[in-house]
């Protein structure tokens, strides 16, 4: 775990992508349990790309504007919110919602399903083989509402 560690350190943030993808956590939800409860949807109709407000900027976006996400290993549909808690070049997301199929919900109206963005074979955690869900490295798209 040590070397693993020492590893991520040494690590060079690949010019190809100019955001990260982080995890976000909420209160009304475990993981993706009670995503789909009407307490939780009630504040969260979608799962927003929370970005910082200068990356907005930057990028022409307003609060609700549709963008693209994409890695190397796929892509999801989302929908902005600015928060001027998320770091430049960090877009931060509540993991797994949304439709597993992306045809069953191409608009991306019930939240970004954001395990599309990695690879099960290429990207998991040494420590636990689980799916990498944060630090992704990602670019966006505006897209047309």
């Amino acid at each position: 775990m040590a070397d693993a560690l020492k590893a991520l350190r040494r690590e060079q943030p690949d010019s190809r992508f100019g955001y990260r993808l982080s995890t976000r956590r909420v209160t009304e939800t475990m993981n993706t349990a009670y995503s789909q409860a009407s307490r939780t949807r009630k504040r969260y109709l979608t799962n927003p790309a929370f970005m910082n407000p200068e990356d907005m900027d930057a990028e022409g976006l307003k609060d609700g504007a549709k963008i693209r996400i994409s890695s190397d290993a796929g892509s999801v549909i989302a929908y902005v919110k600015t928060d001027q808690h998320t770091r430049q070049g960090v877009i931060s997301m509540m993991g797994q919602w949304g439709a597993l199929n992306p045809n069953d919900d191409p608009e991306g109206k019930t939240g970004a399903f954001t395990g599309r963005l990695v690879s099960i074979e290429r990207d998991l955690e040494e420590i636990n083989f689980m799916p990498r869900q944060s630090g992704i490295p990602v670019n966006i798209e505006r897209m047309a509402e």
